[in-house]
């Protein structure tokens, strides 16, 4: 007994039935905490493992190994396109390419749609087209993109005949090209052919227009230099002007006219307005231009030298 008046006893002296009952409420407890316990699952570990040298060394190797390829395919191409290049330039192959097709780079232009499918010309109609198209260097191989416009513009102004010009490239493939063309001043004929010139001598074009047939009509080797000396020449002439058709510059110095019906008048080297004046004179007053002479010489100061035909001269 204790001093309470209890019973003092030995946890190794408990019945047997307490005894029993012990193991069994721990396990009730052991029960509980399980059953009451939060629910909680370690996730799967992950497990990193570092490559094993030899496989790093062979996935390095291998990149390698294929970045030597692809270097060498690639260097091998380049190769075989500079041979393909040179071979084609020392055989003439390539510019015999660009003559038929023209560049790489119009081709390519050519293919993306920036061809030039039309090409307008505004222009007094003198000068040919083809010479102005010539001067451009536009051809049916050329490329919109590739037209240099301002270039083109100073080829053109370099033309004798223009005075002006303006260059338009129209995307996708229109070109169009405005010519201020210098006044027709007078015809010049040299080797059979008859030439537009400006007032300066500057052929302008070949004659093309019937229109301008009626122009001053100037003959031989710098001729066109002096055609303005020749509508001085007649001006002088005053109102019988409409008789003389042409006018031939002999010798680079003095003229001869030839008249509507084919007579040769031979002005001198020296004051040939003033000769030319005695002649018109003559004429309103003789209708000698209507005599039967083939040629007129007026080179000597004091006298009319005629030559006449020979109907006229046996008469």
């Amino acid at each position: 007994m204790d001093g309470g008046g209890r019973l003092l006893q030995s946890v190794n002296t408990l019945s047997g039935a307490a005894s029993a009952r012990l193991p069994a409420a721990r396990q009730n407890l052991t029960t509980r905490n399980t059953a009451f316990a939060p629910a909680y699952t370690f996730p799967t570990p992950v497990v990193f493992s570092a490559p094993q040298g030899n496989a790093l060394i062979t996935t390095v190797e291998t990149l390698a190994a294929s970045t030597h390829k692809r270097a060498g395919l690639i260097f091998s191409l380049a190769l075989i396109a500079a041979v393909g290049v040179f071979g084609a330039l020392r055989g003439g192959q390539y510019e015999a390419f660009v003559a038929a097709n023209g560049t790489i780079s119009d081709n390519i232009a050519r293919a993306l749609g920036f061809g030039v499918a039309a090409v307008t010309i505004s222009s007094q109609g003198i000068l040919p087209e083809a010479e102005v198209l010539k001067a451009g260097g536009i051809t049916p191989n050329s490329s919109l993109v590739f037209i240099n416009a301002a270039q083109l513009r100073e080829n053109l102004l370099a033309l004798p005949a223009v005075a002006d010009a303006q260059v338009r490239k129209l995307y996708p493939d229109r070109l169009t090209i405005e010519i201020t063309e210098r006044p027709a001043y007078a015809l010049w004929q040299k080797d059979g052919e008859v030439r537009v010139i400006s007032d300066a001598g500057a052929v302008i074009g070949p004659l093309t227009d019937l229109r301008l047939a009626g122009l001053p009509f100037v003959v031989g080797d710098g001729a066109n230099l002096h055609a303005q000396d020749f509508t001085k020449l007649m001006e002088a002439a005053g109102d019988q002007h409409t008789k003389f058709r042409a006018g031939i510059f002999v010798g680079q110095r003095r003229w001869d006219l030839i008249t509507t019906n084919g007579v040769t008048v031979k002005l001198p080297e020296h004051n040939p307005d003033a000769a030319l004046r005695v002649l018109a004179e003559l004429e309103r007053q003789n209708r000698i231009l209507e005599k039967d002479v083939i040629a007129l010489d007026m080179r000597m100061k004091d006298r009319v030298v005629a030559r006449l035909t020979e109907g006229g001269a046996s008469s």
